[in-house]
């Protein structure tokens, strides 16, 4: 590493900032955007913005359902019921990252698929409410993890260069998710879930 790619080694959030142009840098979270340009898929712009891994388009494909009109179409204009599908598909990409499943199977397999091949292999009874449960589960502990590494929920935004207001869909995709107004998970939503956090595990922001 040296001379210019020393200084963009660590990624354009970093370098945007020890230059002082932290607004040019097109990422969330520290990850740059993909393809899609949020202002004109709504809900692809919440699912960045609420991405536990940052400006990631695999953690919920809404361009399925935005654009290619499966298996049907949302206007993509449209914040209305935006915060509900993204929390499913959030928690649906979950479970097919850790099966180790391409999120493109996913315009032909669903959760029905997923439980029967983790019975298959597991012999556990699977459905396709636990399945879901488990990506749930997932995608919470990824929060709580996120907090306690210093990542909280202010950090749930799009870059200012983006016109698309986001702010009311995420007060509805925290109370969808069960988190508190600063986007952490609440006690009785990680109860519900089976997870154990002690309280000091995240700090004052992050408080249950």
């Amino acid at each position: 590493r040296k001379g210019l790619g020393d200084k963009l080694a660590e990624g354009s959030k970093i370098f945007s900032e020890r230059i002082g142009f932290s607004d040019v840098s097109m990422q969330v979270k520290g990850l740059e955007l993909p393809m899609y340009y949020p202002d004109g898929v709504l809900g692809q712009a919440l699912a960045y913005t609420t991405s536990n891994r940052g400006g990631c388009h695999l953690n919920a494909y809404l361009i399925s359902v935005e654009i290619l009109g499966y298996p049907y179409l949302m206007d993509r204009f449209s914040p209305v019921n935006k915060p509900n599908i993204v929390v499913y598909l959030q928690n649906l990409a979950a479970v097919m990252d850790s099966m180790v499943i391409c999120k493109f199977l996913g315009f032909e397999f669903d959760e029905e698929t997923f439980a029967k091949l983790l019975v298959a292999v597991t012999g556990k009874p699977y459905t396709q409410e636990s399945v879901v449960a488990v990506g749930e589960r997932i995608w919470n502990l990824e929060r709580v993890f996120n907090f306690k590494a210093g990542l909280k929920g202010e950090e749930d935004k799009l870059p200012s260069r983006f016109k698309v207001d986001v702010k009311r869909m995420l007060k509805e995709y925290y109370e969808v998710r069960g988190w508190k107004p600063d986007g952490f998970p609440s006690k009785n939503k990680l109860k519900n879930l089976g997870l154990k956090v002690e309280e000091d595990a995240v700090g004052s922001q992050g408080s249950l």
